[in-house]
């Protein structure tokens, strides 16, 4: 169950008095992020202490006015969505008891509890914090150990995703094979199921280890620390963000003020691919999913810093890892609530059907904010590179001037929608040379294609034309 601002070059070159090059145009409509009317009392946002109508008995505080598993006091980091019972599974660290809960996914109600069994979640500098859950419905609850190569880092799991059934204990050991003293449980995700499931956390503290630990189906670690190309991946990338992608052997990650990291692993050997700027530091939380084909990332700032904002949702559009584009963002909260200092929360895509979907967010001491994201599949490249109508040798500039270029994909002059400016997209351009914009390559723009010349002569064509035109006087500069 796994999504790019739209980038691109603006040309604004007068070439004739017939050859006007304009802004390149999106490929996306205006895809969305609405809040989800049905969560929270009706404005999506299960707000810190908020009481619920059906919450379960117990859950509020004694004067039944505070609910006791949601706050403002940093205590709520671990959220996850699951896929077989349609409930949300949230850790909290609140004193009042049993703190891994169960939210219908729809209304935000408190619905119960996961049986934690009687003196079996022990240890860690937290018992429990973060939470995922794979495509069986096993779930998985870690806790946070800031020196895990001396002291045990554990992860528990829940087979059948009932709340009446006891955990086992997936993993309790020390995780060796970093540099420096590592702390794992501030991120956690988890992909496939039964006997392909991989579990994943990333290491801090920020500026000490460097990477990621890889647990099988069986709980047996692999640490993935050396990183090539080494200068792109610094220490605590994955710490406070970390989701696994298409595979299970791809892994984004983040941290506060830093770069998204996206990188792949064989062994304990990474491949940094991609090191690219999000919209905001703050946004370090992310979960990954893939729909209609389209790769999305989603982000929670979580107003690290504080102030009165509230927490800003994106989702990205990561089909070109080192260039992902902004498809929507949005809050549904509307309180001033004081910033979050630790940068902690999570994110999570709920259930997919076509081109929508849910999505969660958490922030440490700000709630659970629940969204609708629709996503506004491309438009189809027409070879009109720079959206005046028709196809022409305007838009042949936009590709020169773009040659080499990684752009979203089917953004400006990548034809082929693969994220790069190259040779294929002059000839993309070529073969619908003619054509009035949105039309197919027919006969009549095949024989316009016939006097398109290729590029290395097409520069010195148009030259020769505006010197003629202007009497000798070569006023155009590429790029201008």
């Amino acid at each position: 169950m796994r999504a790019r601002a739209l980038g691109g070059k603006s040309v604004n070159c007068l070439l004739t008095a017939l050859i006007v090059v304009s802004a390149t145009t999106a490929a996306y409509a205006q895809s969305s992020l609405t809040a989800l009317a049905s969560f929270g009392g009706g404005d999506g946002w299960r707000a810190p202490l908020e009481v619920l109508d059906g919450d379960t008995a117990g859950t509020t505080s004694v004067n039944g006015v505070d609910y006791n598993y949601l706050g403002i006091e940093n205590l709520e980091r671990g959220l996850a969505y699951n896929p077989v019972t349609g409930n949300l599974v949230l850790v909290s660290r609140s004193t009042a008891g049993n703190g891994i809960r169960l939210l219908d996914s729809t209304t935000g109600v408190d619905v119960g509890a996961l049986n934690q069994g009687s003196g079996l979640i022990t240890g860690g500098t937290f018992t429990t914090n973060m939470v995922g859950v794979a495509d069986d419905g096993a779930t998985y609850v870690a806790n946070l150990q800031t020196s895990a190569d001396s002291a045990a880092f554990k992860i528990y799991r829940w087979a059948d995703a009932q709340s009446a059934t006891e955990p086992s204990v997936f993993f309790s050991s020390t995780v060796t094979g970093y540099t420096g003293v590592p702390r794992l449980g501030d991120s956690l995700d988890v992909f496939g199921a039964g006997a392909n499931t991989k579990l994943v956390a990333g290491v801090g503290p920020n500026g000490g280890p460097t990477g990621y630990t890889v647990f099988d189906s069986n709980g047996i670690p692999t640490t993935v620390t050396s990183f090539n190309p080494v200068n792109e991946i610094s220490g605590g990338d994955f710490r406070l963000g970390i989701t696994f992608a298409a595979t299970a052997n791809e892994v984004w990650g983040k941290q506060i003020s830093q770069n998204a990291e996206f990188t792949t692993y064989s062994g304990a050997a990474g491949t940094g691919v991609a090191s690219t700027l999000l919209t905001a530091a703050g946004e370090a939380p992310m979960d990954f999913a893939i729909i209609q084909g389209t790769p999305l990332l989603a982000a929670v700032d979580t107003n690290f810093v504080g102030g009165s904002n509230s927490p800003t949702v994106r989702v990205y559009d990561v089909s070109n890892p080192a260039a992902p584009a902004l498809l929507a963002s949005g809050f549904s909260t509307n309180d001033l609530l004081p910033g979050n200092p630790n940068g902690t929360g999570s994110v999570k895509w709920g259930a997919i059907s076509g081109n929508t979907a849910t999505l969660y967010a958490l922030t440490s001491n700000q709630g659970i904010q629940a969204f609708t994201f629709t996503l506004e599949l491309p438009v189809e490249n027409s070879g009109d590179y720079n959206g005046n109508g028709v196809v022409d040798a305007a838009d042949y500039t936009i590709w020169r001037d773009t040659l080499g270029d990684p752009v979203a994909n089917g953004t400006g002059a990548d034809g082929d929608n693969n994220g790069l400016i190259e040779q294929a997209d002059f000839d993309f351009w070529k073969a619908r040379f003619g054509n009035i914009a949105g039309n197919g390559a027919g006969a009549g723009a095949e024989a316009a294609t016939a006097a398109v010349p290729e590029p290395a002569n097409f520069s010195l064509l148009v030259l020769t034309a505006l010197s003629c035109l202007l009497g000798g006087r070569n006023t155009w500069r590429r790029g201008c």
